[in-house]
């Protein structure tokens, strides 16, 4: 796909900066195996399935005074027992860039590669995940989806004390093997700019106000947002911070040769902390999302992750994805639904770089408009090899 293609050219040329950079690469695998109760999350009649899954992951990062570059990537295989479900396999390749081109000007570059399908979220890192991924859970047959996105940025400190921050953000979704799921491909672009003052060494304030385009050609949909934000982020501590911004969108809509406008509100919030015991991501949101079900939709969002240290070699992790989708108009009974995620899991460092893994998932998804509700319970026993981390300076 030719924004494939760029995103892979855009790499190679922010290399280049990087070149002299010192070079480190952190890889890992995880193997595991256990029971799912209901993998295609059915409200008919289903059986349990033993599932065995595989993820290899790797981290290559670059930095000098002036740049850095991490480039991420992920895949994971499941395999099912039953011949009645379809093993799975996905990919995610991840970019996070920037450059400093003069004293007060830097450059960001970042992006996301992923072929994968909708069934559940795949935990590939501590982040919080993707948010804006409104789609997770949508539909339980294996859909191939092919997500390229990419967002660069430029920031200008207009004095000490305030910032400017220019960003687009493209997204170019494709489905494979979708015939009577209701998915279509589509695009959507998004601007924005964003006027951030430092109140203190804490503290900050920020406005932000943008505009996106939503296009799926095959259902006959466009949609055209627009967003004001204010902001507020304060930084707790040196290893933890939070922020919040609330504000008011507005979408036209263009289905079918008919035009609705409707207004709502927009959250963003989110909270992170790094300490030598815990690691914390936490995002929450509530805004107008693009959709593989052909139109913008109204998602409320929470996608978390937390790590806690219990003992010298025991952690403790929670991860948890909550979705919720409303048309923006009307109602929808292929949109509007619940989608819930939670696994706890139990992590005891066996070997120096060796893990023992033992994990819960539960899953449970309702439409609106079917009086069933489906749930899902997986144990998950495995372990995870920690390559020790190879620098490379140059």
């Amino acid at each position: 796909m030719a924004r494939a293609g760029l995103f892979g050219a855009v790499v190679a040329a922010i290399s280049g900066p990087v070149s002299s950079a010192e070079w480190s690469v952190q890889p890992l695998v995880r193997v595991a195996a256990g029971r799912d109760s209901n993998p295609t999350l059915t409200t008919g009649s289903h059986e349990s399935t033993t599932v065995t899954t595989v993820t290899p992951l790797m981290h290559v990062r670059g930095q000098t005074e002036l740049s850095g570059i991490d480039v991420g990537l992920a895949l994971n295989y499941n395999n099912y027992s039953s011949s009645q479900v379809e093993d799975t396999d996905q990919q995610i390749l991840t970019l996070e860039s920037s450059t400093r081109t003069s004293e007060r000007t830097t450059l960001g570059l970042s992006g996301e590669l992923r072929r994968d399908d909708l069934r559940q979220t795949v935990d590939v890192s501590s982040d919080a995940g993707n948010v804006g991924d409104a789609d997770v859970g949508l539909v339980q047959t294996k859909v191939r989806r092919k997500w390229n996105n990419l967002r660069p940025s430029w920031t200008r400190a207009l004095s000490e004390r305030s910032n400017l921050e220019l960003a687009y953000n493209a997204t170019d979704v494709s489905f494979d093997n979708a015939a009577g799921t209701g998915l279509v491909d589509y695009t959507d672009q998004l601007v924005s700019m964003t006027y951030s003052y430092n109140i203190s060494s804490r503290d900050s304030l920020n406005i932000t106000t943008n505009a996106s385009r939503f296009r799926a050609p095959d259902a006959d949909n466009t949609s055209d947002t627009a967003r004001l934000l204010v902001g507020f982020a304060r930084a707790f501590s040196e290893t933890s911070r939070g922020s919040i911004s609330v504000g008011a969108s507005r979408t036209k809509e263009d289905a079918a040769g008919s035009t609705d406008r409707s207004s709502g509100f927009v959250l963003q919030a989110g909270a992170t902390q790094r300490s030598e015991i815990t690691t914390l991501d936490v995002t929450v949101s509530h805004d107008v999302s693009p959709s593989g079900a052909g139109q913008s939709i109204a998602s409320d969002q929470l996608w978390a992750n937390w790590v806690r240290r219990v003992s010298p070699r025991i952690n403790f992790v929670l991860r948890a994805t909550l979705v919720r989708n409303e048309v923006l108009q009307g109602s929808d009974p292929t949109v509007d639904r619940r989608y819930y995620e939670v696994e706890p899991a139990l992590e005891y460092q066996w070997m120096p770089r060796v893990f023992l893994r033992a994990s819960y998932l539960y899953r449970y998804q309702k439409f609106d408009a079917d009086p069933m509700s489906a749930t899902g319970n997986t144990v998950l026993v495995g372990l995870a090899y920690n390559w020790r981390r190879q620098s490379l300076e140059r």
